[in-house]
């Protein structure tokens, strides 16, 4: 998702060629990754009630629990604490690694600041200049909510 948009962007908006860097393709992705993880975190409850699991099977088996585990019982969520705790880490790193990308869509393109930064969801919506730290705080407060209930 990250880096197909900012190829768009880079070859479309004159201001903003710069973001076809290597660098900037590569900070793009990890927006991307960390957008679906906040959307995995929030929304797991949702999607376990409905038979859809989007944490990584390789990190549940890594703590001996299985999708089914997740939805069994209080025991087996709060088994489930350090998968949402590595979830909300790599979420974080990603939302880290992309901060440098996010501030380099120039000002002036105040739409495409709104189109990508903002979780999933959000109403949050970024406004001249140093909103757009807000919009990565706000999915920084996203990743610290655990949307898998532990009591």
């Amino acid at each position: 998702v990250g880096e197909y948009w900012t190829e768009m962007i880079a070859a479309h908006v004159p201001d903003a060629r710069h973001l076809g860097t290597p660098e900037h393709l590569q900070r793009g992705v990890r927006m991307g990754k960390a957008l679906q993880l906040v959307n995995v975190i929030r929304d797991a409850p949702v999607d376990l009630a409905h038979g859809r699991c989007y944490v990584p099977l390789d990190l549940l088996r890594e703590h001996d629990l299985s999708p089914d585990d997740l939805v069994r019982s209080p025991e087996s969520r709060r088994r489930a604490r350090p998968v949402v705790e590595e979830l909300h880490a790599l979420a974080l790193a990603h939302v880290d690694a992309a901060f440098p990308y996010v501030m380099a869509i120039p000002r002036s393109q105040r739409r495409l600041r709104r189109i990508r930064c903002p979780p999933a969801g959000s109403s949050a919506r970024i406004g001249p200049a140093g909103s757009v730290r807000k919009a990565c705080s706000i999915m920084r407060m996203l990743c610290s909510i655990s949307s898998i209930r532990t009591r």
